[in-house]
């Protein structure tokens, strides 16, 4: 009987239903609306395209990228190209539906499809936030408040609780100005690329600023990018179009020698 008890007491939180704290679920709310989103107004796809470039000390390349996000029920589909600009080599990232896959040059690397996960909002914060709130299965709870550029940054952690899969990929924290809304710091755990139950290869963070208006919402025209703690790269979003038609083919898998 303690045995079994011991089981049932360590199963994860997806076998025993999420909580979601409402005080919580309403600090996402006000970032949501603060960005010029609503529950009922999700964008089902986006076109970015803009810059990287690399701070001080960082190995990490610069260049020029494009970001198609197409928003689904069951996740994410995602294509990310970008072009070195040492160099004006290309680099291609699809993950989906189809699965997923990275290629360079004529070299092509075959990974599972949880990579979707979080690469999606990878630089539209309100995807994932809108996906936390109106989805049940996502747990929602407060966190501790955290210093961030001077300010006390409301904390909010969510996690997908669908399956044992999404309960090793999505955990996060999230940080909001307190007076704004707006989300100040999203911090994720990197997942193995071919396994996601694995546990996390690194932890990775996104630093949002710089908000501007663009195409009737409030986005992040920069965001930095931490890797284990340290600054590895800066994007900077130069136009953002939703809801744009987008071909199937778009988020077909790269072929090429593997």
């Amino acid at each position: 009987i303690l045995a079994l008890l011991f089981v049932v007491s360590t199963l994860p939180t997806f076998a025993q239903g999420p909580q979601r704290d409402a005080a919580a679920v309403a600090v996402i709310s006000k970032a949501i609306a603060a960005m010029g989103f609503t529950t009922s107004t999700v964008p089902t796809n986006v076109q970015l395209t803009g810059s990287v470039s690399s701070p001080a000390g960082s190995n990490d390349p610069a260049g020029t990228f494009t970001s198609v996000v197409e928003v689904s029920a069951s996740g994410y589909q995602v294509r990310n190209q970008f072009q070195y600009a040492s160099n004006g080599m290309q680099t291609i990232f699809v993950a989906g539906e189809k699965g997923a896959a990275f290629a360079f040059g004529k070299r092509v690397i075959n990974m599972s499809a949880h990579m979707a996960m979080i690469t999606g909002p990878s630089q539209m914060p309100a995807f994932e936030l809108l996906r936390a709130v109106s989805n049940s299965n996502y747990q929602v709870s407060q966190g501790a408040p955290v210093q961030i550029g001077g300010v006390s940054a409301v904390h909010v952690k969510i996690s997908d609780e669908t399956d044992s899969v999404t309960h090793a990929v999505t955990p996060q924290d999230w940080y909001f100005d307190p007076t704004t809304g707006l989300p100040l710091r999203w911090e994720f755990q990197v997942p193995d690329t071919f396994n996601a139950t694995a546990g996390s290869v690194i932890t990775g963070a996104k630093q949002f600023s710089n908000y501007q208006a663009v195409n009737g919402v409030l986005l992040a025209v920069q965001t930095t990018y931490f890797r284990g703690g340290q600054a590895a790269s800066v994007t900077t979003i130069n136009s953002a179009q939703f809801n744009v038609p987008i071909p199937v083919s778009e988020f077909d898998l790269p072929t090429g020698g593997n």
